[in-house]
């Protein structure tokens, strides 16, 4: 999906998620997860940054946690978030903040 964007943009928590995760593979795919990822930070990445503490007096920061609650504070007027996070959709989409929850897509296209 990342290859139909001219730019991906992340913050640090973002990355931090993904990094957690990528650490859980298997030894055989660790390696080359965590190569593709340096080169997308190296080559693609537009990271952006919201102090802690702004993201922890947010409203929405008790139901949404810091790493959504952060995409929220970035995103309006300059970002389509990509997630299949529900609650984060649908708390940007009530904000009319642009969001695309790719399991609709999944829906989609395993009911075409």
């Amino acid at each position: 999906m990342v290859a139909y964007f001219n730019r991906v943009v992340a913050t640090p928590h973002i990355l931090t998620e993904l990094s957690n995760l990528a650490g859980q593979l298997g030894s055989q795919h660790r390696p080359g997860c965590f190569g593709e990822l340096a080169k997308m930070i190296l080559h693609l990445l537009d990271e952006r940054t919201v102090p802690a503490r702004d993201i922890a007096t947010a409203d929405d920061f008790p139901r949404l946690g810091l790493t959504d609650t952060g995409i929220e504070k970035i995103a309006p007027g300059s970002c389509l978030v990509v997630t299949d996070d529900f609650p984060l959709s649908n708390r940007l989409d009530a904000l009319r903040i642009d969001v695309l929850n790719y399991n609709h897509l999944r829906f989609r296209a395993v009911s075409q």
